[in-house]
């Protein structure tokens, strides 16, 4: 499934949603897979040749859950985020969970890292994974129909 069409479902999937999350450049030796996308949440996992599969696993939700943990300055405009550090053990890996809460919604990232790497691999997800703005794919999507087709229920009633 390409990004567009992953995006356009995630936005349909999440209404309320005004970020979504995208993969902008994987590195070498990363994947996208297992994606799910259902009424209410859209997941996808990141792969590495690194860490193992299903490395990471992005969720969006309408809400979450977010535990008391640590809230960090946040690399992505209009979001606060969270980070929980789960454990680090040498030979067998890293766990953590990091959250970002916006308006209408919230992307969860499980890190569920493999051998001896720990929490490096981190960066390369930071790098990867970021957020397009509904009001882009609502752009893109009028353009692609020549103004015919709408994001939003509501938009495509109110014409």
């Amino acid at each position: 499934m390409g990004s567009r069409a992953r995006f356009l479902l995630e936005a349909q999937a999440v209404p309320s949603a005004t970020l979504l999350p995208c993969v902008q450049l994987l590195p070498a030796g990363w994947s996208v897979s297992d994606v799910f996308i259902h009424n209410g949440r859209a997941r996808f996992t990141l792969d590495s040749d690194r860490v193992g599969p299903k490395a990471v696993t992005v969720v969006l939700e309408r809400y979450c859950r977010v535990p008391r943990v640590h809230r960090v300055p946040s690399d992505e405009s209009g979001t606060r985020r969270y980070e929980e550090i789960g454990a680090v053990r040498p030979g067998v890996g890293f766990t953590g969970t990091r959250f970002y809460l916006f308006q209408g919604g919230c992307v969860t990232y499980q890190f569920q890292f493999r051998g001896e790497e720990r929490a490096e691999p981190i960066g390369d997800v930071t790098l990867a994974v970021s957020f397009v703005s509904r009001d882009a794919v609502r752009t893109q999507v009028q353009q692609d129909s020549g103004g015919r087709a709408k994001l939003d229920p509501a938009e495509a009633g109110s014409q």
